[in-house]
């Protein structure tokens, strides 16, 4: 609508002025007489945010990063207790053009009229979406509009530095191919042709791919500029069939398979999609409603065909996890998330846990999947800064701790194996420096799985963040764990003790047992156990790193370390399952100093009691449990992780 300027009296007989939109000036005068004023002047400024075919030629007048920044400055003003109304004067005198001043006071003035502040946004369709006004609308009916602004520019930023990082690693990718199909369309227009005069001149008969790629040159000359209009013409089409509901399904069907393009399609679309879903549901909107809205957001019609059936199980009584986890196209991460959310009243938090770990997830393949110039850039861009301290940074600094100089040889060392490039390797060292970690091996792979190495290093423990290097290395038969850089950092309570937590089952013993839980119950189970008991239970992936660090606890014991290590076992098995557990460390002739036997039970919250620096499980929703409260990693071995 186009904007108007007035001057008005209201009942006291005080000047008012303000900005509002309306139909025309005679409908902007009607506008000010129901609220109780008295037009004195009423001019047109622009009709530059007007909707219409003009419109659609003119440039928004926000970018994603200024309404990012613009909702980061309402939710600061609004938490520091300032009136919305005041908020929007504020911001409309401090505008950097006049025409975002003018679009502020047309909302401010639509706000003091009594209309919505989501309303008042909805009317500048261009700048603000309708998911964003739906945001601010479900903060306004919470009463929390500073928290969801606040989180709502977290997501816009997000998810705008996401989009930057995409859009720079495709980058170089997209010029390498145009480079390369405009290099091939010279040489066969230009450079060929004048060729084929020494050919004809030699008379001599030339070879079939001789005379094929001749043939293709005189073809392209000819008839070059035909193909290209048909391309234009196909691409046209196929854009305008692409509204078509038949036709873009398809396409978003055979994208979610594409082996390629597949696993980013559907994180990224995850990650929006849980982003949304967490700042809802933390504001306390209504999960059928908080629902609705994340749905719009999914940019993949199959996957927003799933999430609205999902909408309507959820509506008919059935839990979010299990409605979405219907059709399996949605990531088994995020259905995990949203269960262990369900379970303990931790949705939102366990929501905005996927959303983290899908967008991570995503950065991190679009890199893999393309050229690596534009990740260097970035790492060497921030050569000087630190890279911030991980999950397993405390478990690392206390391992370390066990070397000292009254040995010849240390007793641990960590390596970085890495598939950044070398240069990136500079950071990571310097990094490593920053935070006084002696750490001087290191092998950086450029993109290409490190875990071939942990043969020559001996390796006792892989930890990674790439759930298929982990299965790699699991496989050729070392301890290893997918890291979930989600997880709560380690305690600081004991400074002078490292303390590891396993599993029992597919970890630090092999998932015999648990394949007869899987496939006839718990009461076999307990049967089985209960008739071998004397019977020591095979290896797991993880005995050896519990070898390796029982010889570390005796060799330390005689030294003058001040570093102690304290293991636990905490297992889900429970008595008379309990004895073939500790019969079996006992015959390893291996004592840990805790063993848990929970029968089931949440792991999560004994393991906040124990505080471990890092625990050790094969099972997602443990993991996920115990990330809340320590570091923690996934052991992606056994019957569990099968399929």
């Amino acid at each position: 609508m186009p904007a108007y300027r007035f001057v008005a009296l209201d009942a006291t007989a005080a000047e008012t002025r303000g900005v509002l939109e309306a139909d025309s000036a005679r409908g902007a005068r009607g506008m000010l007489r129901a609220r109780g004023l008295i037009p004195l002047e009423v001019d047109a400024i622009v009709a530059e945010h007007a909707p219409g075919p003009a419109r659609r030629f003119t440039r928004r007048l926000l970018n994603a990063q200024q309404i990012a920044l613009l909702t980061r400055q309402i939710a600061g003003l609004l938490v520091s207790g300032l009136p919305l109304e005041r908020a929007l004067a504020a911001l409309a005198d401090d505008a950097d053009r006049a025409e975002i001043g003018h679009m502020l006071s047309a909302i401010k003035s639509e706000v003091a009229g009594g209309h919505s502040f989501a309303m008042a946004l909805g009317q500048h369709p261009r700048e603000f979406s309708p998911i964003y006004c739906a945001l601010v609308a479900a903060g306004e009916d919470s009463g929390n509009l500073g928290t969801v602004l606040a989180s709502l520019a977290d997501y816009l930023e997000n998810s705008q530095a996401l989009r930057g990082k995409l859009i720079q690693a495709m980058a170089y990718p997209a010029i390498v191919v145009l480079v390369a199909i405009t290099v091939v369309v010279l040489l066969l227009t230009y450079v060929v042709p004048q060729v084929v005069g020494v050919f004809q001149g030699a008379h001599q008969k030339l070879p079939i791919l001789t005379i094929a790629l001749i043939g293709f040159s005189d073809f392209l000359r000819h008839w070059g500029f035909a193909i290209l209009g048909l391309l234009v013409a196909g691409g046209v089409l196929t854009r305008q069939a692409l509204k078509l509901p038949g036709p873009r399904a398809a396409l978003d069907g055979a994208l979610l398979r594409s082996p390629l393009l597949g696993r980013l399609v559907r994180g990224l679309n995850t990650a929006r999609f849980a982003s949304t879903l967490a700042i809802l549901t933390a504001a306390g909107v209504p999960i059928l409603r908080a629902l609705q809205a994340a749905i719009d957001t999914l940019a993949n019609t199959v996957l927003k065909a799933d999430a609205q059936e999902a909408l309507a199980l959820v509506r008919e009584g059935s839990t979010l996890s299990a409605a979405l986890g219907l059709h399996k196209r949605f990531p088994p991460v995020l259905i995990t998330f949203i269960r262990l959310g369900e379970q303990t009243g931790t949705l939102p938090q366990m929501l905005e846990r996927a959303a983290t770990q899908h967008a991570q997830e995503v950065q991190r393949r679009a890199f893999e999947e393309s050229n690596d110039a534009a990740y260097m850039r970035l790492q060497l861009d921030r050569l000087e800064t630190p890279a911030r301290p991980g999950v397993a940074f405390q478990l690392v600094r206390k391992l370390l701790a066990f070397n000292t100089s009254d040995t010849e040889r240390d007793r641990v060392e960590v390596v970085l194996l890495s598939r950044n490039d070398p240069v990136s390797g500079l950071r990571v060292f310097r990094s490593a420096q920053h935070h006084a970690t002696p750490i001087e091996r290191g092998v950086f792979t450029r993109g290409r799985p490190p875990f071939h190495y942990l043969h020559a290093l001996q390796s006792h423990l892989f930890l990674s963040a790439n759930p298929d290097d982990v299965r790699a290395a699991l496989a050729a038969g070392y301890p290893s764990a997918q890291v979930y850089p989600e997880s709560a950092h380690a305690s600081e309570a004991h400074p002078d003790e490292v303390r590891i937590a396993f599993d029992g089952d597919a970890v630090l013993f092999s998932d015999e047992a648990e394949r007869v839980f899987q496939d006839q119950g718990l009461p076999a189970f307990q049967r089985h156990e209960a008739s071998k008991a004397a019977q020591p239970l095979p290896p797991g992936p993880f005995k050896p790193l519990l070898e390796a660090l029982h010889r570390l606890q005796q060799a330390a014991s005689s030294g003058s370390v001040s570093m102690r290590l304290r293991t636990a076992l905490v297992t889900a098995r429970s008595a008379p399952a309990h004895e073939r557990a500790i019969r079996t460390l006992m015959n390893w002739n291996i004592a840990v100093d805790e063993a848990m036997f929970l029968g089931g039970l949440d792991k999560g919250p004994f393991l906040r009691e124990f505080q471990p620096d890092f625990f050790f499980d094969d099972q997602t929703g443990h993991v996920q449990s115990a990330s809340r409260h320590v570091p923690a990693g996934q052991v992606h071995a056994g019957v569990r992780n099968e399929g």
